[in-house]
């Protein structure tokens, strides 16, 4: 999913663009959409930059939507975070706020810190 997320995709026959993780704007959202998602009726929040209006929100739940981390709930403006993509979204957020740092020392390292050392490097290109 991370090699995805910078490319165009569709929500009906509207083609929008890419998630870009680099962006702070972006990361915003996807923080929000991430502390947001335990309490569904909390949908506003009450204070926002003027910069950042209803058309911005729109047009950003739209580009998530196309790359199905959340969808629209029945036939109101309402959106609600798909389980996989909340993951998706926690674990890209987690990685770009983590460093690695190895817990066993380089000279014993474990099948998982080699993991996750690999997924830290192919996230270079995808985070900032």
């Amino acid at each position: 999913m991370p090699e995805d997320l910078p490319l165009a995709s569709g929500v009906g026959k509207t083609l929008v663009g890419g998630i870009d993780l680099k962006k702070a704007r972006m990361q915003q959202v996807v923080e929000a959409l991430i502390a947001l998602s335990p309490h569904p009726t909390a949908s506003r929040l009450r204070c926002r930059p003027p910069q950042y209006g209803p058309r911005h929100a729109g047009y950003n739940l739209k580009k998530l939507r196309g790359k199905q981390i959340v969808r629209r709930i029945g036939q109101t403006r309402r959106s609600e975070p798909l389980p996989t993509g909340l993951r998706a979204m926690t674990a890209l957020i987690v990685l770009r706020n983590e460093p690695f740092h190895p817990t066993r020392g380089a000279n014993n390292p474990k099948p998982i810190d080699t993991h996750y050392q690999a997924i830290t490097v192919a996230m270079k290109g995808v985070l900032p």
